[in-house]
């Protein structure tokens, strides 16, 4: 078995990897500290306490894709033009993972490009229960979880969550991104 270390403790590798671009940090975060509620333990690059300073963030990283069972994917109108989060995509389908696409920031799940509108996705405002149920279900698989009695959105969890979401796409109202590659004026 794999482990991975904190200090002087030792964790097992997390069964769920979050994908997403450091750009989209933040709902990275939320989406974390919401499945730590439900006893989901994810692993994820962005948080300081499971990459340290001085570590092989590429190999951390590769670990720990090869050592989940799931692998939940932050889609948004800008991280599927990301070449990052699609090569953590295809790693997954390539070692035959199941990944859950989870959309926001624009982009819903019946407009997800292919290849992930090949894989059934989930609405980060609204399928934010079918997120913890499904993460139970394909890790009861391995008779370790039942999942959760449903859950309205004025669960504490639920509504820190949304929150973090709605502060997200304020901030993201009027901004304009720029695909990779593209310029601003054409001079640069």
């Amino acid at each position: 078995t794999i482990i991975r270390a904190l200090g002087s403790a030792v964790l097992p590798m997390a069964k769920l990897f979050i994908s997403h671009v450091h750009e989209e940090a933040e709902i990275a975060n939320a989406v974390l500290k919401f499945l730590k509620v439900f006893k989901l333990d994810a692993f994820l690059s962005s948080d300081q306490w499971q990459v340290r300073a001085g570590e092989r963030w590429f190999d951390r990283i590769a670990t720990e894709l090869s050592e989940a069972t799931l692998v939940i994917l932050l889609l948004s109108k800008y991280s599927v033009t990301r070449p990052w989060i699609n090569f953590e995509a295809g790693w997954a389908w390539g070692k035959d993972k199941v990944a859950i696409p989870l959309c926001y920031g624009g982009l819903m799940k019946g407009a997800m490009p292919r290849p992930y509108s090949d894989l059934q996705g989930l609405e980060l405002r609204t399928d934010y229960y079918d997120l913890v149920k499904d993460c139970y279900l394909y890790l009861n698989n391995l008779g370790e979880l039942a999942p959760p009695v449903p859950f309205q959105g004025n669960e504490p969890a639920a509504k820190e969550l949304l929150d973090a979401l709605t502060t997200f796409e304020k901030r993201q109202v009027g901004r304009k991104r720029r695909a990779p590659g593209s310029t601003r004026s054409g001079s640069e």
